[in-house]
């Protein structure tokens, strides 16, 4: 899920990455053929009102999307800016029943929505999309989830003042017959005002491409770095 608030009217809203089908496993995404199993998520929002019990429902953007995330400091408050890894790529109505073929889930993209937000009634239904910014890291290789990192000594109020921190899966390039796949990860940093990559590190050990993970300050796993042990 993305993010979501209470209105002045007593709303919730609710944004999210909707599935129209479910597959077990996440086959759309981890086992896609371009025919039957492809990416589909759509970028979804729900205005609940509790008093009336009732429920609205507006596609946001029809770009397949999962792992959104948001700056922490706007959890469960109006947001403009959200970021969230994408599919690359479509072939119009070209799934058996008609609809398009997305493809690969490669690309992180910042979603921004206009500026009026929620405010009167019915305004939640009105807001959309004003811009995205997509990055994509390569050929072969695909970024996992984002996560948002505050600037050191920014500006608080400023809401995509920071950086997103990914990991990025290599895949490499189609190896000769009988010949192992050289596989690698690298740790990309991107600018969230703009979505420039700034920095890319390659890992010296491989991390498998995986669905969730986590960013602290702290070091909190592995062996104790040597300036940090007990001896120094």
């Amino acid at each position: 899920h993305v993010n979501g608030f209470d209105t002045d009217d007593g709303r919730l809203v609710f944004d999210t990455c909707s599935w129209d089908r479910f597959t077990l496993y996440f086959q759309d995404i981890v086992a896609p053929d371009g025919v039957n199993t492809f990416p589909r998520m759509r970028l979804s929002r729900f205005v609940i009102d509790p008093v009336a019990g009732t429920s609205e429902h507006v596609e946001l953007d029809d770009t397949p999307c999962e792992l959104p995330i948001v700056n922490w400091d706007w959890n469960g408050k109006p947001y403009r800016h959200m970021y969230l890894s994408t599919s690359v790529g479509r072939e119009p109505g070209a799934a058996p029943d008609g609809t398009d073929v997305h493809g690969p889930m490669q690309a992180l993209t910042k979603v921004t929505m206009k500026e009026e937000g929620c405010g009167e009634v019915d305004m939640c239904m009105l807001s959309s999309v004003e811009s995205k910014k997509e990055w994509v890291p390569g050929t072969n290789k695909f970024a996992m989830e984002p996560f948002f990192v505050a600037r050191e000594g920014g500006d608080p109020t400023d809401e995509d003042d920071g950086y997103i921190v990914c990991l990025v899966h290599d895949a490499g390039e189609t190896p000769a017959p009988g010949a192992e796949r050289d596989v690698s990860t690298e740790c990309a940093i991107l600018d969230a005002k703009s979505m420039e990559c700034v920095c890319r590190l390659e890992l010296p050990v491989f991390v498998p491409f995986g669905v969730h993970g986590t960013f602290t300050r702290d070091y909190c796993l592995g062996p104790e770095p040597q300036h940090m042990s007990a001896d120094n």
